[in-house]
């Protein structure tokens, strides 16, 4: 491996994120540049597939885990393109320095590229080289929100109950801002109820979108950067109550507004809660 990168995930509705790369080949005496011939090619997420900091926290999907922004885009290359597969290119340097522009997923985890520069007819290799002619390198784009950490699993003032755990097994990750003001929000709704608040989902453990496949019916859109919170509508006491009418977490969003930046609740389908740190 050459090196690893760390690019955030690209969101939706905006420009994408773009990792860019820029190649060159020269005379290691002279410093002159010269036409080599470049490969560059994404191979996928990194092995192995089935670790979360691999996948992103996705323990599903791996050959549709996506490495680009569309999933179907292709990647940008500043000279003439030989390679007609939409996650290679092939060309020449053109005595010159390229770039090779990767837009990145909005889906985290590791991603691996490959890159070939070929020396042209009569010049070698001068170090680290794949054959006496050529070098080959392998590069790591670390997608994802840097600095994530996982709220506790429960506390004297909240407990944690999240569905489809097999496909994301650990979703309850924010940055320490959002871990911080979750806590105090459910110690004040302890004190309004005596009951533990009840936390679902708040973000997998390098942020990104939840939903690979784009087919989910509630695909976390928001869940991206850490600062995001699900509340199941039943808290630990078993009392069930819709968005719509909890008083009590009213209640404790506004207590808790005395001591902390405004917290925001929405109210989804069905009676869902959603709280939002941002």
């Amino acid at each position: 491996m050459n090196g690893i990168y760390i690019q955030a995930p690209s969101l939706p509705n905006k420009n994408p994120v773009k990792y860019k790369n820029y190649i060159s080949c020269y005379d290691i005496d002279t410093r002159q540049l010269l036409n080599c011939a470049l490969t560059y090619r994404a191979i996928g997420i990194k092995d192995p597939r089935t670790s979360p900091d691999n996948n992103g926290g996705h323990n599903h999907g791996f050959d549709t885990h996506p490495v680009i922004q569309p999933a179907n885009g292709v990647l940008q290359f500043s000279g003439t393109d030989t390679d007609p597969s939409p996650l290679g290119v092939g060309g020449q340097t053109q005595n010159s320095e390229v770039l090779i522009t990767h837009p990145m997923p909005q889906v985290a985890g590791k991603i691996i590229v490959e890159e070939t520069l070929t020396a042209p007819p009569g010049r070698r290799c001068a170090g680290g080289c794949f054959t006496f002619n050529s070098q080959k390198r392998k590069n790591t784009i670390d997608v994802g929100i840097p600095g994530l950490t996982r709220l506790p699993t429960s506390t004297a003032f909240h407990i944690t109950a999240r569905g489809g755990t097999a496909s994301h097994p650990e979703g309850t990750w924010g940055t320490l801002n959002t871990v911080g003001r979750a806590v105090y929000l459910a110690s004040e709704y302890f004190k309004i109820t005596g009951r533990r608040l009840s936390i679902n989902d708040l973000s997998l453990p390098k942020g990104g979108v939840f939903d690979i496949d784009s087919n989910w019916t509630k695909p976390h859109a928001s869940h991206r950067t850490g600062t995001d919170m699900d509340l199941n509508r039943a808290d630990e006491g078993g009392v069930t109550v819709n968005c719509e009418d909890d008083d009590a977490l009213d209640k404790a969003i506004k207590e808790a507004h005395r001591q902390l930046p405004p917290v925001k609740r929405y109210c989804e389908s069905k009676g869902r809660k959603h709280v939002d740190f941002d």
